[in-house]
């Protein structure tokens, strides 16, 4: 369906108000060797220069709120099980403050509700990692794989 005239100065409008272009000026050798990453990622350039940018933006972030530390593995069907490995995630003052008044009342099932968001996101990022790591091994996620992520409910003082 073609677009309308109507629906073209739409989308300028929206660009205008919530759009920002960064002029990216590389010389052609380089443009060729990025493009062929994105190709192997199955991306298009754009979207492989900004998940770039999103993940060095990430990686150099000083976290503000306060860190829980977490462990996890993964399981691998018939009961055999990776190492156990140290994660972090950071804790909106929101989700600190109800998960500690849960412990405070000795309510563990309401830590886990009040920390939903954040173990969400942890086990997110870790399984992100997990996959990425399997992929680099020449092996891919499957059915019997499981991801298994705790917190010590000692951190809030329990």
């Amino acid at each position: 369906m073609p677009r309308t005239p109507a629906s073209n100065q739409a989308q300028y409008k929206y660009n205008r108000e919530h759009l920002k272009r960064i002029p990216l000026d590389v010389r052609k050798d380089h443009y060729e060797q990025i493009a062929a990453a994105a190709a192997a990622a199955g991306e298009p350039v754009n979207t492989y220069i900004k998940k770039a940018i999103d993940m060095r933006m990430k990686a150099e972030r000083k976290p503000t709120g306060k860190m829980l530390p977490l462990t996890y593995y993964v399981t691998f069907g018939k009961g055999d099980s990776s190492d156990i490995f140290d994660w972090e995630v950071e804790l909106t003052d929101e989700e600190y403050e109800k998960a500690e008044r849960a412990a405070l009342r000795g309510r563990i099932d309401w830590m886990d509700d009040a920390l939903k968001d954040a173990l969400d996101r942890a086990e997110a990022e870790i399984l992100e990692k997990v996959k990425a790591e399997l992929e680099e091994a020449g092996d891919e996620w499957s059915d019997g794989y499981d991801l298994v992520v705790h917190y010590d409910a000692e951190f809030f003082g329990e």
